[in-house]
């Protein structure tokens, strides 16, 4: 069988040209791995259950989305207009999320072709972030029994904030977060595992540093991993303050899905941030979390 992905048209809502944000990367990157024979077919989410949603996020903030009620500075801080497609795209890329989710339980290891929105925390969103699909989906998985012991790995280039904030108090649930010190946002909250990188690290500090931590966290008995893989510490991200090549990408991803494959802990992995400065370049990077997960599906 073929690595399980899922997407939906809907993850491109209809944002400005002028967006900071490359919305029109999730269509591309869809297309990019039929083209490549990656994937042959997606697995197709519904938008996500405003009870599953309550998970991680309060029901006046869930509802403030659904009916386009939030304020001008809340919609600014979030960084997307509060439109139609938009309010879509936020049920629906956290809906694929939670069935990749489950597919992982299933198979092993599943992507998203979206996800990582870990800026939105329990009341609000920012950063590109609505709604939180990694604690929305650990939340489905604690609440019905079907993990116990929850790690995320979040590799984004950005603090996962609103993760930690979440998951705070929540003893299911493992926050690791590798991450340039001296970037989004600010103000940093306390994950279970902050880890800050210095300006312009290489690719061999970085993955040194990384298989060090993963080796610590291998002592633990996590029962699900949740992979945040950025691509946003590329050398040539807008956004990113590291100096990691093509090459580094892979072979992080490479580490990461081999670490806990091997040792047979279910994986589900999701986007993160991405902002290249060469829009077919980062449409590639990103679809290196695909192409190393489809490995294991090769017979």
């Amino acid at each position: 069988m073929d690595l399980p992905v899922v997407n939906h048209k809907d993850y491109e809502a209809q944002i400005n040209e002028d967006n900071k944000f490359p919305i029109k990367k999730f269509s591309a990157l869809a297309n990019y791995l039929i083209e490549k024979k990656i994937v042959k077919k997606f697995y197709e989410p519904k938008a996500c259950s405003i009870e599953t949603l309550k998970g991680a996020h309060s029901e006046d903030y869930i509802y403030k989305i659904q009916n386009k009620t939030l304020d001008k500075n809340e919609i600014r801080k979030i960084g997307f207009p509060l439109v139609d497609s938009v309010v879509r795209r936020s049920f629906v890329a956290t809906g694929g999320t939670v069935m990749a989710t489950k597919l992982a339980l299933n198979y092993g290891v599943a992507c998203n072709t979206a996800g990582g929105s870990h800026h939105a925390t329990y009341s609000e969103g920012a950063g590109f972030c609505v709604f939180n699909d990694v604690a929305v989906a650990a939340k489905y998985l604690t609440s019905r029994g079907l993990a116990n012991k929850i790690l995320i790995v979040d590799l984004d280039v950005h603090q996962g904030n609103g993760n930690s904030e979440i998951f705070k108090d929540d003893s299911q649930v493992f926050t690791f977060s590798m991450h340039s010190k001296i970037n989004y946002p600010a103000k940093k909250s306390i994950s279970d595992l902050d880890v800050e990188l210095n300006e312009n690290m290489e690719d061999k500090e970085y993955l040194d540093t990384l298989k060090f931590y993963l080796h610590n966290l291998n002592q633990e008995e996590f029962d699900f991993v949740f992979y945040i893989a950025g691509v946003d510490i590329h050398f040539n991200d807008q956004l990113g303050k590291l100096k990691i090549t093509d090459e580094g990408i892979k072979l992080r991803d490479e580490i990461v899905v081999e670490n806990f494959y091997s040792n047979k802990i279910p994986i589900c992995g999701v986007l993160g941030g991405g902002y290249n400065k060469d829009f077919k370049k980062l449409v590639e990077l990103h679809s290196s979390l695909h192409k190393t997960c489809s490995k294991y599906f090769l017979t």
